[in-house]
């Protein structure tokens, strides 16, 4: 579990205390905000990770989870995200078995 209290944290920090955790299994990220003027020169990468929670939905403050190199987490299985941290473009690992929405807005269906 990871508690930001809406303190900005660089992307590279993030993944340097991810990395120190061989194998978590479940994450969780809380007010987590990174701050805008980091970049990552790698998607973090959790290979034993199998459930994801990212609670911090304010549209200000709003995590575009595509730092996360989430087709590469074959353990990946469940995923509970608010709808505005879901980019367009982003490609869900296969085995994924539960995806959950949160806080859904100009949710469409084509």
């Amino acid at each position: 579990y990871y508690d930001g209290e809406n303190i900005p944290i660089k992307f590279e920090c993030l993944k340097n205390i991810l990395d120190n955790f061989k194998s978590i299994t479940e994450l969780k990220l809380d007010r987590l905000i990174i701050d805008s003027s980091s970049i990552l020169s790698n998607k973090i990468n959790i290979r034993h990770l199998n459930k994801l929670t990212i609670y911090n939905t304010e549209e200000k403050i709003s995590l575009n989870i595509n730092f996360l190199n989430l087709t590469s987490m074959y353990n990946l299985r469940y995923i509970r995200i608010p709808q505005i941290c879901l980019p367009d473009n982003l490609q869900m690992p296969k085995q994924l078995e539960t995806l959950i929405l949160t806080e859904c807005r100009d949710f469409h269906f084509d």
